[in-house]
Order: structure tokens, then sequence, then C-alpha cells
């Protein structure tokens, strides 16, 4: 059994969803959605494996500084937003509902951006709103720019886990997500 939070417990038909298959959902849907507006996106963790945390943030940091090299800009408005599936443990229990973190010692900017995005999340999943709170984080601490982490739902709650393997739900989260993204940034 992988530890918590890399898969579901299993279900009665012997299968389990990894956590990395719920993420790339999202993040493929949100770049889909995201094509429209006049933005540029970098996928830091696209690979079929699991991205250390180290290299996820030095991606993030390295591209924003080749992007403002390149364009000789300084005033970027830049974010970093981390998808997740949540777990409190490797059997099934009733932990539910959404939250986003943020880095208290962080910018203000990204408690601002944790909250338009939880506030989509739950308009568009209708979850149970778990709030806005603030974490530690590792991608969050060591990114240059507003960041974020995003828990869309627990592994281990049998409904959420459920809702978590569905495309439907996938593309709700994403839609919340790009939502919040573009009232945070004013992209309409």
């Amino acid at each position: 059994m992988d530890t918590a939070g890399k898969r579901t417990p299993l279900f009665k038909d012997g299968s389990f969803m990894h956590e990395r298959s719920f993420n790339q959902a999202v993040v493929k849907e949100m770049i889909n959605q995201l094509k429209e507006y006049d933005c540029q996106l970098k996928w830091v963790s696209e690979e079929e494996k699991d991205v250390p945390l180290r290299i996820r943030s030095s991606r993030a940091n390295t591209y924003l500084q080749n992007f403002i090299w390149l364009h000789g800009k300084t005033n970027i408005n830049s974010i970093f937003i981390s998808i997740h599936a949540n777990a409190m443990s490797e059997n099934w229990g009733t932990a539910n509902g959404i939250e986003t973190y943020y880095l208290s010692t962080g910018s203000s900017c990204s408690l601002k951006l944790a909250q338009v995005v939880q506030k989509q999340l739950i308009i568009h999943t209708k979850r149970r709103n778990r709030g806005v709170k603030t974490a530690n984080f590792f991608v969050l601490r060591e990114t240059h720019m507003p960041a974020i982490l995003c828990e869309c739902g627990f592994m281990d709650y049998k409904p959420e886990a459920q809702l978590l393997r569905s495309d439907a739900y996938r593309i709700q989260c994403a839609t919340a997500i790009v939502k919040g993204i573009v009232d945070y940034m004013n992209l309409n």
C-alpha cells in the first residue's frame, strides 16, 4: 500500500485511484480552458512519475526568471498553483471537503489568490468548505511568486473518492480554479 495521499483505499471491485491521475486530469483541463486567455502557462510536473517538490518549485522559479530575462519585464503577474487530492489515512474515513493553503509568511497576494480560488471551488463543486488555511508546505515556501495548494476532496472518503475519479468532477474543479485565476488576474 502506498502512503496516505498517494492513492485511494481499495474499492469493493479491487480498483483504486492514484492521486496523480486526478491531479494531471485537472491540470490538463485547466490548460485547455486557459488557452482562451492571454497568459502563458508552465506545467512543472507533467511526467508520469512523481516529481520531487524541490524540482517543482525550482522549475517554477526558473521559468519565471527566464521569462523576465527574455522579455525584459520585472512586473510579471505570475502565480503557482499546486493541485491535489487530500487523505488522512490509508483506510476509508469521514474527513471530507475542499481546502486551499497558502504560506502565512508569504505575500498578501497568496492569501487573496487562495480566497478567490477556494470560493470558486465551493461554488462549482458544492462540496464542504474546509476553508483557506496556512501551511509551511515546501512548494509554497520555495516558490518566488504568490502560491497556493488546493486539496480538492478526500481520497479516503468514499463519496469524494468516487467524485475524484469522475471526469465531470475533474472538469468542475478545473473550471473553478480557472475562474479563480481569471478573477484574481483580471483576465476577462
